[in-house]
């Protein structure tokens, strides 16, 4: 009888802990636990026609991971949109945003098919990499107006009957690249590197103006005077926009230059001079020389850069010329575009969209 007592006394006192201990909220309820942080995301990959597609890769925010048999690949992320990229052998890339929004997702992705190739058209491969011979991703090849990104391999095909096709490769960072591919009854592998991105130092294109720039200049070797040798004209002979300066037609056999402002150039191991131009030939008869030259004591004295053209008796461009200025880094410069002889044998020599770079 005692120990009965005993027990019930021992239960009495346990009932009223335990309502003392929720009556003063010593227990949280489940639903005053923390919400989650992160959130799962469910991927179901699949064909047009509801087929699962395993071994694709997926990029979500950057982080890569692969399908499964059954086409299903799962992330955790936080509230966010995040940039997904997927890629499966057969198929065209897809490429959408991912939302969370305080609860888990799933996402229902269709992979559209790449149509088989025709029995006459071929592969193009392209295969992109950087100067270290590593793979870039995400370039941006066009071919013949088809678009289509490198994988993480740097690779990326495309399919094409015969016949001769241009195309570019832009990359984040680097040069664009352009070519052509001649495509004869076999598949074509285009292996490029792509150059990093040069650094602007000086341009100079002559929008809105009618006189010469601010701190340019002009020479000729005699005192002869004929009127404005160099002149800003509402022309784009040199095939840039209006408007160019141009070199005008005298009569006489002399030295005609135009010097730019003074140039900074920082200490790049590489330092490229480009422009466009044309040179209008009179009659084909007359001797002359167009050069490129550079003056290092505030044009002074000019040395002859690597370019020049003697004797066309032709027209010249238009025509974008590139030289390298590698002699020059780190050093204060004047540009001189230089017409030596009768100056009665070009119409006009323009010039336009002028650039020094470096990297």
């Amino acid at each position: 009888m005692k120990e009965k007592m005993k027990v019930k006394l021992f239960m009495s006192i346990f009932i009223l802990f335990f309502a003392v201990l929720t009556i003063t909220g010593c227990f949280s309820s489940v639903t005053d636990l923390p919400k989650a942080s992160t959130y799962n995301v469910n991927m179901n990959i699949t064909n047009e026609d509801n087929e699962p597609i395993s071994g694709a890769e997926v990029n979500l925010d950057g982080e890569n991971k692969i399908s499964g048999e059954k086409g299903t690949i799962s992330f955790r992320k936080n509230n966010g949109t995040y940039p997904c990229i997927i890629k499966a052998n057969g198929y065209h890339d897809n490429r959408s945003d991912v939302i969370i929004d305080g609860k888990d997702e799933i996402v229902n992705v269709i992979m559209l098919k790449i149509p088989p190739s025709n029995p006459s058209n071929y592969s193009v491969i392209f295969n992109i990499v950087n100067e270290e011979n590593s793979p870039i991703s995400e370039a941006e090849v066009i071919l013949d107006g088809s678009t289509q990104f490198t994988g993480s391999d740097g690779i990326t095909t495309f399919n094409k009957p015969n016949g001769t096709y241009s195309y570019s490769i832009n990359a984040d960072g680097y040069e664009e690249q352009k070519g052509n591919i001649l495509i004869e009854n076999s598949n074509v592998s285009e292996n490029t590197t792509l150059i990093k991105e040069m650094t602007l130092v000086f341009e100079e294109d002559f929008t809105g103006l009618t006189e010469l720039p601010f701190g340019w200049s002009t020479y000729v070797s005699s005192q002869y005077t004929e009127g404005p040798h160099w002149t800003i004209n509402q022309t784009n002979y040199a095939g840039g926009n209006s408007p160019e300066v141009s070199l005008n037609q005298g009569t006489q056999v002399l030295t005609y230059r135009l010097i730019s402002d003074s140039i900074e150039i920082p200490n790049y191991d590489e330092v490229l001079l480009k422009f466009k131009h044309m040179s209008n030939d009179f009659n084909g008869t007359y001797d002359y020389k167009i050069l490129v030259q550079i003056s290092t004591d505030g044009g002074n004295s000019w040395e002859n850069t690597e370019w020049s053209i003697v004797n066309p008796y032709s027209n010249i461009g238009p025509e974008t010329v590139s030289i390298s200025l590698d002699n020059y880094t780190g050093q204060n410069v004047k540009i001189g575009w230089t017409f030596v002889g009768f100056s009665w044998a070009v119409h006009y020599w323009s010039i336009d969209d002028i650039e020094v770079k470096g990297r």
